[in-house]
């Protein structure tokens, strides 16, 4: 049903499995790691801190989440193809500014 909206618990749950352990100042995330390979520690920190709209781009997603990720995504969700890239370049921002805000380290994570 492409009309039905969409249920993001299940991706929201598999967002947090592979984003892994909340950064520390002593221990960067798994994301924190792969962001900073591929010089986008500023889109994170954007995320983390100011925009509770944002939307990340599909070039930011296929940098940030591997083809093994998307493909567990799809296991999980039941989306596939266009539907499941639409759904994580809205949700790994937001899934991105929860954890910081959950995590009192969050501000003093910045390069």
């Amino acid at each position: 049903m492409p009309d039905a909206p969409l249920n993001t618990s299940a991706l929201l749950t598999v967002l947090n499995e592979v984003l892994g352990p909340v950064a520390r100042p002593d221990r960067p995330s798994k994301l924190d790691q792969r962001a900073r390979a591929v010089g986008m520690m500023d889109t994170l920190h954007r995320w983390r801190e100011t925009q509770q709209d944002a939307v990340a781009t599909p070039a930011e997603v296929r940098a940030l989440v591997t083809r093994a990720e998307m493909n567990a995504f799809s296991e999980h969700t039941g989306l596939s193809g266009l539907v499941l890239q639409s759904a994580v370049c809205e949700l790994l921002p937001h899934c991105i500014r929860i954890r910081a805000h959950n995590n009192p380290f969050f501000l003093l994570t910045r390069d």
